[in-house]
């Protein structure tokens, strides 16, 4: 249908297009211009991937790693460099490269998933990731390995990601709870009163349960100690009948 019209001389309409809808602002937070991407065998153990079974001499792409951060979701991509032409002639030649994408890792924390879900690091090195690429018109993925020459690079990597996730758990919306919350039932106390007294069915108080226990046991301690001490009495006096009348 038409978006809007104008009036001309004849009486006819003007097509109007309609407002073009804008895109998703990108916003650069890393580039590295060297990473290794390496093809990488199924996982053997569950402690988790190594790099050294990757063949690291033999990568199969040396290419660019940008990281994008577009609205909520952080964006890991992988470039390779394409040769577009050549120009000039002898010792002044000079190549045409461009960036193609090779592939992308979109990283969406929440819903259970975590950082580890999407970059994995290895077991036997802190240089090396295992990276989770997903089309970009569907839900499939694949696995590849990424690696650094560099340390600061893939601590580079890391720190990015993490601060991501941090401002994140910082702009989430926290959990309220109303004041006075309306409930069918009510909320009973369940707190215990020691120090009340309770009554029985003549009317006469009787105390807690806990105080009577500790009298009772205190009353019997009393008892035992009693006749231990008229037991030792008498063993005493039989084995000397004359301590008796010793005044």
């Amino acid at each position: 249908g038409l978006v809007g019209e104008e009036e001309g001389a004849g009486g006819g309409g003007v097509r109007v297009p309609p407002p073009a809808i804008p895109s998703p602002t990108e916003l650069g937070r890393l580039t590295l211009d060297e990473v290794f991407v390496y093809k990488i065998p199924p996982l053997k153990t569950a402690s988790g991937h190594r790099a050294d079974e990757w063949g690291l001499a033999n990568p199969a792409l040396t290419g660019v790693l940008k990281a994008v951060q577009c609205d909520d979701t952080m964006y890991l991509r992988l470039y390779e460099e394409a040769k577009t032409g050549e120009s000039g002639v002898g010792s002044s030649q000079s190549v045409t490269t461009e960036l193609r994408l090779f592939g992308e890792c979109p990283i969406r924390l929440g819903d259970g998933k975590f950082l580890p879900h999407f970059l994995e690091p290895v077991v036997d090195s802190s240089r090396y990731f295992v990276l989770r690429v997903q089309a970009q018109n569907s839900n499939k993925h694949a696995y590849v390995g990424i690696g650094f020459r560099e340390r600061e690079a893939a601590f580079s990597l890391k720190a990015t990601l993490q601060v991501r996730g941090k401002s994140r758990r910082r702009s989430a919306p926290q959990a309220t709870f109303p004041a006075n919350p309306t409930s069918p039932h009510p909320i009973r106390r369940l707190a215990i009163r020691t120090s009340r007294a309770t009554s029985t069915g003549n009317g006469a108080p009787k105390r807690c349960r806990s105080r009577r226990r500790r009298r009772r046991t205190a009353a019997v301690e009393a008892r035992t100690v009693a006749g231990r001490g008229r037991a030792t009495l008498r063993r005493t006096m039989w084995r000397s009948p004359s301590s008796r009348w010793r005044t």
